[in-house]
């Protein structure tokens, strides 16, 4: 039955210098006055003078005529790996132009977005030892004129293993590439030089490396050998096995050398103990036990008890999770050894994990729309999600380079105890949004449609839209009550790899933002259940995993039968006492006056009551009233007044097509209209 709500309230009112070569290549000879004068200049803090550039580049084209630069200059890239250039020795540098050389690589988007479109010059590289890789387009500030690169290094196989689009120290209007410390095995690569969204031209490529030595095996985070039962006791070697981390503890100082890596799963809280055997014939070791995303927890070089220096950890504290323990050898020595660990058990909550809680917002999701505008022959039904963590801990995320093609990263979730201390555990991956310009957290959100089934029951999914990923931000305030709440936030930006949300804070991604929204065009008219569910992987951990769901009803279309209106439910104060004041339709009106009219409205059902919740700012006077308007013709409604409690104050229960309720005398204050069949 279609009606409209007016309340009247009529006694009060409402509420640099261009150049074609590069300094690095002028010949670093003796006598050389422009070099002199450069170096001056550099260390006065100067710029450099347009005669200084002149003089520069005649140095430069007359040591270029008379043979005195030696290196390989001016070769040209290759088209593609068949006809790569051959990088022979670290300290390449070479110049050219991709114009015309097709576009041959299979390119990421290295963190930045672009299409790739681009045409490509390829070199090509071998290695007999294991190497650290530093390669760079040179920025056009330094160097000569050179387009918007991206670069890329490729196996054998043309799989890629290191990228960059915008070298850190290139930016506007530049933007050339550089790719730092790539450590590579042994083998034949290919270094790429391409370009963003199909741009293309000349550049300069340079090439170094440092060898690392013969290559090493053994074991690392990824191929840890798994305790599989207590007590563990295992005999090993360090020989030939390769140097992964920095143990650096006690008396150990900053050097170290081969390691050895096992893993342990843990189901409860434990004090773990983990030693090297005292045995004159070991070597001497240090002992470390680190997060699984590699965060020392505690270290020991030398146990007090052994003179030949091993190792001991002794009772440490460990929540339910998986760990890492390392051992390590001296800087330079190599050797064998026995590791042993065990563990006891450690009364329960003795240092508890704070772990957040997130839940999903239901009054957000009532800020949804219809609309044809975002895919051509396509309706979509776009929608508000906010998700908020009200549990004893932080929600916070860092990113980890897998090693693979960018720009994907493994997501790692801190966990903080009560002593401050933490323990890391794997949480998904980021992955760069083009759109949004940042990175986000994959599948942090599910939107999804509902059968409604009799008496409000959950059904089956009609459609569902992509898995969304968020930036999660500290980006407003949710219950700044709840103990440990940081009324500035913590996370306030999304232009790095670490993200979360505070104690008390909400994260808000609004309808009109890319893939907030679920494609509708070929469900049937109807009621549905309007659904978002946070982390619907359980990539999380999370105190309460039963309260990551929020949904209300939606009406699609014209469906058979009554139509709920747009501010439903709101069929008793208790619901639409939850729903935001003021908010998009949202029955709960916050202040009116000096007139506010809701139009459009409707009772669906014969046994459904609407409430609407409104502040009086002041007593009202004689021409103030609660009106509504409707056909009697369709079923007679009538209207009433309730306090703040639900005590009616006043009603209207005629026959014709008009209540009203009187609001003179009634003081300020926070009332309910109740409208009912």
């Amino acid at each position: 039955m279609s009606r409209r709500l007016v309340v009247v309230l009529t006694l009060f009112a409402a509420i640099s210098f261009g150049a074609a070569f590069s300094l690095a290549e002028l010949p670093h000879k003796k006598g050389s006055t422009v070099l002199q004068k450069i170096h001056d200049a550099k260390a006065k803090g100067e710029s450099y003078s347009p005669e200084l550039w002149r003089e520069a580049k005649a140095e430069y084209e007359s040591a270029r005529a008379s043979g005195l630069m030696t290196r390989d200059y001016n070769l040209q890239g290759g088209s593609d790996s068949s006809t790569a250039t051959v990088i022979g020795s670290s300290g390449y540098v070479d110049s050219g132009n991709t114009t015309g050389l097709g576009n041959n690589a299979l390119f990421s988007s290295c963190l930045s977005g672009g299409a790739d479109t681009s045409e490509d010059a390829w070199y090509v590289v071998t290695f007999v030892e294991n190497v650290d890789l530093t390669t760079w387009t040179t920025c056009a500030d330094v160097g000569p004129p050179s387009y918007d690169t991206r670069l890329g290094v490729f196996d054998s196989s043309l799989n890629i293993v290191g990228c960059n689009d915008d070298a850190a120290d290139c930016g506007f209007p530049n933007y050339q590439s550089k790719i730092e410390n790539l450590v590579l095995s042994p083998g034949t690569y290919y270094i790429v030089v391409d370009g963003y969204s199909g741009s293309e031209g000349p550049y300069e490529l340079n090439v170094n490396w440092v060898n690392l030595g013969a290559p090493c095996f053994g074991s690392d985070a990824s191929t840890a050998t798994q305790i599989t039962s207590l007590p563990f006791s295992h005999t090993s070697t360090t020989v030939d096995s390769c140097d992964n981390i920095l143990v650096a503890c006690e008396l150990g100082g900053s050097s170290s050398g081969a390691d050895v890596w096992y893993q342990i799963d843990l189901t409860e809280s434990v004090y773990l103990d983990a030693w090297t055997n005292c045995d004159p014939g070991d070597i001497d070791t240090k002992i470390a036990l680190l997060s699984l995303g590699q965060t020392e927890i505690t270290c020991n070089d030398d146990d007090t008890t052994c003179v030949n220096g091993q190792s001991r950890i002794e009772d440490a504290y460990l929540s339910p999770g998986s760990y890492l323990i390392v051992v390590d050898s001296p800087l330079g020595g190599e050797g064998s050894y026995t590791v042993k660990v065990d563990t006891t058990h450690a009364p329960p909550g003795l240092n508890p994990d704070l772990l957040p809680d997130i839940i999903a917002l239901e009054s957000s999701l009532y800020d949804n729309d219809i609309v044809t505008n975002i895919e051509p022959g396509r309706t979509h039904l776009r929608l508000s999600n906010t998700t908020a963590n009200i549990g004893a801990g932080k929600l916070h995320l860092y990113g980890v380079d897998p090693g693979g093609s960018p720009p994907t990263q493994e997501v790692r979730q801190r966990i903080y105890r009560q002593d401050n201390s933490f323990y890391d555990q794997p949480a998904g991956y980021f992955l760069y949004h083009p759109t949004h310009g940042h990175i986000h957290v994959e599948h942090w959100s599910s939107f999804r449609l509902r059968e409604i089934l009799p008496g409000f029951g959950v059904g089956n999914i009609v459609a569902e839209g992509e898995k969304t990923s968020f930036c999660l931000l500290d980006l407003s305030v949710y219950d700044s009550s709840l103990p440990g709440h940081p009324p500035g936030g913590e996370f306030n930006s999304c232009g790095t790899a670490t993200q979360g949300l505070s104690i008390g804070w909400a994260d808000i991604y609004s309808k009109g933002l890319d893939g907030q929204w679920i494609d509708i065009t070929d469900v049937p008219d109807g009621i549905y259940w309007l659904e978002s569910m946070v982390d619907p992987q359980n990539n999380m951990v999370e105190s309460d995993e039963t309260n990551n769901t929020a949904r209300i009803q939606v009406t699609i279309g014209t469906p058979t039968g009554g139509i709920p209106d747009r501010f439903e439910p709101n069929v008793d104060t208790a619901t639409v006492d939850g729903r935001p004041e003021g908010g998009p339709n949202s029955p709960n009106l916050g202040p009116v006056g000096p007139i506010m009219t809701v139009d459009a409205l409707s009772v669906h059902q014969s046994t459904n009551d609407d409430y609407f919740r409104f502040y009086m700012p002041a007593t009202g006077g004689f021409t103030n009233e609660i009106q509504i308007d409707f056909q009697d013709a369709n079923g007679d409604l009538q209207l009433e007044l309730q306090n703040i409690v639900g005590t009616p104050l006043g009603s209207s229960t005629g026959s014709g097509d008009i209540e009203v309720v009187s609001l003179q005398g009634i003081g300020m204050g926070y009332y309910y209209a109740r409208v009912y069949g």
